[in-house]
């Protein structure tokens, strides 16, 4: 019976931390703020943060700040990025849900390298079409409180 037990809980702590199944697989090592018009086609697998969502009929495209992912494939939490990039989805995808800030990492091809502005700088935003997306959780900020003590409580030496 405790063999048993044991194994279950390994089984669902294996799978607390494992990458999501859609963004798994090999892909080439392209960085969205070098990726040049050689590099249309080829499929990537990038995250970041997003900075704007945009609905354009049938299809949303979302402005993302690139991050290096992390061991599961989540955008690392750090200020370093990659570059930007505009990633498109078919259909409607809910601004509040998809909002600045949201983390997200996508696998896709990139389908064009489009001019744009980032506030007066010309810029080059590879524009990849989504296959496979995940939205991450928003992460938890924990505070930890070391040394309190109570103002009514006398210290003994």
């Amino acid at each position: 019976m405790r063999l048993l037990t044991s194994l279950v809980l390994v089984v669902l702590l294996a799978s607390c931390t494992t990458v999501p199944e859609p963004i798994q697989g090999t892909f080439p090592v392209i960085a969205p703020g070098t990726a040049q018009s050689s590099a249309i086609g080829s499929q990537v697998r990038w995250g970041g943060v997003i900075l704007g969502t945009s609905n354009l009929g049938d299809r949303t495209c979302f402005e993302v700040l690139s991050r290096e992912l992390d061991k599961y494939l989540r955008p690392s939490n750090e200020d370093y990025s990659d570059g930007r990039f505009i990633a498109c989805k078919e259909g409607f995808q809910d601004p509040v849900v998809f909002s600045k800030g949201r983390e997200i990492t996508i696998t896709g091809a990139i389908r064009s390298i489009r001019s744009g502005q980032v506030e007066e700088f010309s810029y080059r935003f590879p524009l990849v079409e989504i296959e496979n997306l995940v939205l991450w959780e928003k992460r938890r900020q924990v505070v930890v409180y070391r040394g309190f003590h109570d103002p009514w409580m006398y210290r003994y030496p």
